[in-house]
């Protein structure tokens, strides 16, 4: 395979994206913290979660095989483009990477950093895959990023704001991405929460999950903790949840998940942006 087809395919494994969101997540949580942002610590910090990040996308990969070859054959496992066991090694290295980095930092930092790894990859490995339990592993995981990054600041219980709202952001995305792959899951005897207990109950734990979240975004405003620009974009933010939902409500079909899935990468963007504003 030619060298740059290779290069593409190993990003797509790793998933760079996702890793700079992961990233920019850590610095919030420094800024929300009153830390110094893009400090050397924070640099370090937020490289240690994108390694992490790019380690559990990879590994999600390498188990995920059989699944991913009817819900997502395009991917470079599920596809053969990369061998199985160079995946699995890529995972493993940019695991101890970020530990490594994480531990560099300092004990707390490298604790968090090898438990977020070690439940990624018992998720990813299908021992503590139960549905709801998994998935709340998962965003709980996810959501760590700030808190990662707000320890390095003086006031680190202010970056449990954002982590709170992120928990229950991915909580309801991964839901989403389960009826995705309803599909292939169920080929392969996956006990996700749309294979365990239909789609319906799924969209309704979609629901209380999305609506919690709207509900505790206007804390802060109520609170006065962030600026008027945080309120602005926060009103832009919990529109598309409102919308995700209703378009999930009118069709549930796994090719529009994902389509409301991609929406949500945005839209969390969008939050991350909102936090920002919201402490300057």
């Amino acid at each position: 395979m030619p060298l740059p087809h290779t290069i593409t395919a190993y990003l797509q494994l790793v998933r760079p994206i996702n890793g700079l969101i992961t990233f920019s997540a850590v610095q919030v949580g420094v800024f929300i913290a009153h830390g110094e942002g893009m400090a050397w610590q924070a640099l370090i910090a937020g490289m240690s979660a994108w390694c992490i990040c790019g380690a559990v996308n990879t590994s999600n990969d390498c188990f995920d095989v059989a699944s991913d070859r009817i819900n997502k054959p395009q991917r470079p496992l599920a596809a053969g483009t990369i061998p199985s066991d160079h995946a699995l090694w890529l995972a493993v290295l940019l695991s101890i990477t970020g530990i490594a980095l994480g531990s560099w930092i300092g004990p707390i930092h490298g604790l968090i950093a090898l438990m977020a790894t070690v439940l990624s990859w018992m998720y990813n490995a299908r021992w503590i895959r139960r549905g709801l339990t998994g998935n709340l592993i998962v965003s709980s995981v996810a959501s760590s990023a700030f808190i990662y990054g707000g320890l390095l600041g003086p006031e680190p219980l202010l970056a449990l704001v954002p982590t709170g709202f992120a928990c229950l952001f991915h909580l309801g995305r991964e839901m989403i991405k389960d009826i995705e792959d309803v599909i292939g899951d169920t080929r392969v005897q996956m006990r996700s929460i749309p294979v365990q207990h239909g789609l319906t109950r799924t969209l309704m734990l979609i629901t209380i999950a999305f609506t919690t979240l709207i509900l505790i975004t206007f804390i802060p405003i109520y609170y006065r903790w962030f600026s008027l620009s945080y309120a602005g974009l926060v009103v832009l933010v919990d529109g598309v949840l409102i919308y995700v939902l209703w378009s999930l409500w009118h069709d549930v079909s796994p090719r529009h998940a994902g389509r409301m899935s991609r929406i949500l990468k945005i839209d969390m963007v969008l939050g991350i942006l909102a936090l920002c504003l919201g402490r300057i």
